[in-house]
């Protein structure tokens, strides 16, 4: 219930009935439930129906094969929740597959340009932009980084939605108004977060700094959140 992992509960199923050779990816089909295992030792993905009693032990088992796109050493799988296709990666060229629920290879993208090294799992989560609508599902992978170029991995987040064009424009902005913190009482010297609550109509402020000392001076009357009007009433 707190979100921690139990490792009492931990539960190892044998795949070798399954003839799998060598498993680089994993993922789970939101729909059906079944799972998909990357053998890229095969060049195919295994898809395997959960048996009547919830486990593997009489789950079924068939394939996908990934041969249309050649011979790689694929890693990592995910499947888009809104086509189902699946994506790998190719370790050796840096770049990104789709196929079809069927194996026909559907594109092809390069992961160069996004400064990917050593590509490992991956998987759809929402966009990491809060602005975005949460429907908007981002494509996460997972970088290994590089240990002969001492280069960190770490996890990058890729958007297939098109970058809307700039629009050109040629206007000059004034301020509409200007509040000094520092003259509300008790003031905020250092304001450092803003908020608009849509329901008061009001501006919350944050101030992390209030309370530093500054040449032994301190404004801090223990306060560091002050909620203002759009024209600075306190």
């Amino acid at each position: 219930a707190a979100g921690k992992l139990i490792p009492n509960s931990l539960i190892v199923y044998d795949f070798q009935r399954f003839g799998l050779q060598f498993a680089q990816g994993l993922s789970v089909d939101r729909e059906s439930g079944d799972l998909f295992v990357l053998d890229s030792g095969a060049q195919r993905i295994l898809q395997i129906k959960w048996g009547i009693d919830g486990n593997f032990s009489d789950a079924s088992m068939s394939t996908i094969d990934l041969s249309a796109a050649g011979e790689h050493n694929f890693r990592g799988l995910a499947i888009d929740p809104s086509s189902g296709s699946f994506f790998v990666t190719g370790s050796e060229d840096l770049s990104l597959y789709e196929f079809s629920r069927d194996g026909n290879l559907l594109s092809v993208r390069g992961l160069s340009q996004f400064g990917v090294i050593n590509p490992q799992g991956m998987t759809f989560a929402p966009s990491g932009d809060q602005t975005d609508d949460p429907a908007v599902m981002s494509l996460y992978l997972a970088d290994a980084g590089s240990i002969e170029t001492q280069t960190s991995g770490g996890i990058v987040e890729l958007s297939r939605r098109e970058v809307p064009a700039m629009i050109d424009a040629a206007f000059a902005s004034t301020p509409g108004n200007t509040i000094d913190l520092s003259a509300i009482t008790p003031p905020s010297p250092d304001p450092t977060g803003i908020a608009y609550l849509s329901g008061a109509n009001t501006l919350l402020i944050t101030d992390a700094e209030v309370e530093e000392m500054v040449g032994s001076i301190t404004q801090w009357q223990g306060v560091n959140v002050w909620e203002l009007s759009l024209t600075g009433v306190l």
